[in-house]
């Protein structure tokens, strides 16, 4: 909750793609959206180009979170600047990431793969004319970080009065203890958030609003007085409320979205908003509510052609705004186009984007509570490339208005969104593309239903239309365990030139079997290039997660012609099997702190130690070996104890208190079974009471237990009396 902030409200607005949009998105605008197929309020914005001055090239070439070659240096940097990465992996901030200066982009699919994920912190947006693409940022509950009231994992805000034309494409966002995404601060217009995936806000994190108990995992939340906002071809997944949410006096259009395991609200509007064309599917938290939910009585809600979004409760017969049909997928095909193409790098998601992918599709997963439920910390290489910029970079060779450089970039885009087209893409006419017969000096791209769009001059090209010919391809073993390898063998020919083999899977699923294909989602793993007209070669890979996967093989020659291997290889990937072989046993203790590891209790890094007698070390402060003994009783483990004044009880687990009043008299008493325990409040008065909740200390963690009892005897949640308490 943004309670730093005044209250927001929303109306609405709904025009995926407004041709006539200069005349009313304010700032520098041109003629062209912001890149090919580019949909929403805002997207007529130059970003880099909007200053008035040609931008400069920013290169980031370190991960660190400031200094010279960091992507802070070109965040930070003022005039117009386009941010190119010649370095992949993970950016670990601690405070928000603030764009402050206007005339940015942020080019995140020129770093070499596995991409770039920013760790920590937000990417905060505060001003205007910017766009950002294939970035993945993850905010996580780390104790160091910004305030857990607040830590979104994008916001765009307007403490400074002048943010409008945000384009925010193909990104990432999740694992935040308040929002995945905050639009917050009134007079923010002309913002467009496609093609991305907002996924995981964590349910149970700490957020310091909220009792320990009260979960709060939301997705996305726009804040009053907030105009003119587009979340499209988007997929919002296991966020419990907030899908969006809107506040008043805003306006808002939710179009071609997939709403998956929301909790008792998707949609949650005060204001205006055009809700069209998406899919709402409940998952494992789904609970029986509904996915359009209007607070107030002056909410207006247009809905049109939704799956699972009742309209009767929630419908308005008139649009706030005018709506582009041709940008606007039928409900029936929204989920394969958003699961195809939405999120970072589509082409090369990384583990966490691909399991919620995958989780979508088979309609399992849940809501997290700790990054470390939802598997932990993706581990992304940090691979290096130089990039070379276009000769002319600012020129306009091909006169189609983008500039060279620009057209640079969304080559890239293309390469890790898989090639697929944007549906709302305005076809390219090929008045200046080569023709069959020529190739560009550089490396050919599609352009609408152009295949080869030259820059400059072109090339006599060969005229191969031969595609190569996968004669051998086989895996082994086709069962493995996560963490082994696979190796699969393969001899490719081809008439001419060979150029590159190239391993490919997918994941088992709808309509991907072992006699149907369609539904397949291919990613590739690897490649390598190859010469000659024929060649015989091994990869290998190390499956990182369980399931049954296809894998095939890719052979491409010098003209770019594709051949296939004759059928996909199936493989099982069973999850690996946890052994206890370095664990200590019940009479022993680790030098450093026990965790628990899959079915093992306690598991030691290095060589165990003889514990002591009292409790595996469990003993209050102080306390001697005899009295701790008498203390815990037959409990197995030293799984109960008593607290005195002096024990050191984690943050967040409230304060401890004397088991004796000041004069000495017991107050409570414990007698422990082996799964459960007695506990007498008051034994030596009848005026002393307990509160419901206690800690037990297990598995080397403090963990919250609920007493069990029918007699609250002071009101509320404050018990007296004797109460069983279960530690099963």
């Amino acid at each position: 909750m943004k309670k730093i902030k005044a209250q927001y409200f929303l109306s609405v607005l709904c025009s995926l793609f407004l041709f006539l949009a200069g005349a009313s998105q304010a700032g520098a605008q041109g003629t062209l959206p912001i890149f090919p197929g580019a949909a929403g309020w805002g997207t007529y914005t130059r970003a880099a180009y909007g200053g008035g001055s040609n931008p400069t090239v920013y290169r980031v070439t370190n991960l660190g979170a400031s200094g010279s070659g960091s992507l802070q240096a070109c965040v930070a940097a003022s005039g117009p600047r386009i941010c190119i990465f010649e370095t992949s992996g993970v950016i670990r901030i601690t405070s928000n990431m603030a764009i402050r200066n206007p005339y940015i982009t942020i080019a995140g699919q020129t770093a070499p793969n596995p991409g770039i994920m920013i760790r920590g912190a937000a990417l905060t947006v505060l001003t205007h004319d910017v766009l950002v693409q294939h970035i993945r940022v993850r905010s996580g509950d780390a104790d160091d970080g910004p305030d857990k009231s607040n830590r979104d994992s994008l916001q765009i805000d307007n403490n400074t009065g002048n943010t409008y034309n945000v384009v925010i494409d193909h990104c990432s966002f999740s694992w935040s203890v308040d929002e995945n995404a905050s639009i917050w601060n009134e007079n923010i217009y002309n913002v467009s958030v496609i093609n991305s995936i907002f996924s995981e806000a964590l349910y149970l994190a700490g957020h310091p609003e909220n009792p320990p108990d009260v979960p709060h995992s939301m997705g996305f939340i726009i804040g009053e007085g907030i105009d003119r906002t587009t979340v499209a071809y988007t997929l919002l997944a296991h966020n419990n409320q907030r899908n969006i949410r809107l506040k008043p006096n805003s306006s808002a259009e939710q179009i071609n979205t997939v709403v998956y395991n929301y909790g008792t609200r998707a949609v949650d509007t005060e204001g205006n908003i055009n809700v069209i064309g998406n899919q709402f599917i409940p998952g494992d938290n789904t609970e029986a509510d509904s996915s359009i939910f209007l607070r107030i009585s002056a909410a207006r809600v247009y809905t049109r052609d939704n799956i699972n979004a009742p309209s009767g409760n929630a419908s308005s017969p008139v649009a706030a705004l005018g709506i582009s049909n041709s940008c606007i997928l039928p409900s029936s095909a929204v989920l394969n186009y958003v699961l195809n193409y939405a999120g970072a790098r589509p082409a090369n998601r990384d583990t966490v984007d691909t399991r919620i992918i995958n989780e979508v599709r088979n309609r399992t997963g849940s809501f997290k509570d700790t990054v470390a439920e939802a598997g932990g910390w993706p581990v992304l290489a940090q691979n290096t490339r130089a990039l070379t910029t276009p000769a002319n970079p600012h020129a306009d060779s091909d006169g189609d208005g983008y500039t060279n450089l620009e057209e640079w970039l969304h080559q890239y885009s293309s390469q890790v969104e898989g090639g697929q087209l944007p549906y709302c893409g305005t076809p390219t006419t090929c008045s200046n593309c080569c023709s069959s017969i020529q190739t560009c000096p550089t490396a050919m791209t599609t352009v609408g239903t152009c295949a080869r769009c030259c820059a400059t001059t072109c090339q006599t090209a060969s005229t191969d239309t031969t595609a190569p010919r996968v004669t051998v391809f086989s895996v082994t073993p086709t069962t493995l365990t996560v963490g082994a390898s696979i190796t699969a063998n393969y001899t490719v020919t081809d008439n001419t030139a060979l150029a590159r083999a190239e391993l490919w899977r997918a994941p088992s699923g709808t309509n991907c079997t072992d006699t149907v294909k369609t539904g397949c989602v291919w990613t590739q793993v690897t490649s390598v290039n190859i010469t000659g007209t024929s060649r015989t070669g091994t990869f290998t890979s190390s499956p990182t997660a369980a399931g049954t996967f296809y894998y095939g093989l890719h052979a491409v020659d010098s003209s770019n012609n594709v051949g296939y291997e004759p059928a996909p290889v199936r493989v099982t990937v069973n999850a690996a099997t946890q052994t206890c072989t370095n664990c200590c046993s019940s009479t022993q203790t680790c030098p450093t702190a026990m965790t628990t590891v899959g079915t093992c209790a306690r598991c030691c890094a290095t060589t165990c130690q003889t514990a002591s007698a009292c409790g595996n070390g469990n003993c209050e402060t102080g306390e001697t070996c005899s009295s701790c003994a008498s203390d815990c009783g037959a409990c197995p483990g030293g799984q109960c104890q008593k607290l005195s004044s002096g024990s050191a009880i984690p943050a967040g687990y409230g304060a401890p208190y004397n088991t004796l009043s000041v004069s000495g008299e017991q107050l409570m008493s414990v007698v422990c079974n082996a799964n459960s325990a007695s506990i007498s409040i008051g034994a030596n008065s009848t005026s002393q009471y307990i509160y419901r909740y206690g800690y037990i200390w297990r598995n080397n963690a403090w963990q919250r237990i609920d007493l069990v009892g029918s007699n609250p005897a002071y009101e509320g949640n404050w018990f007296g009396g004797t109460l069983p308490l279960p530690l099963a």
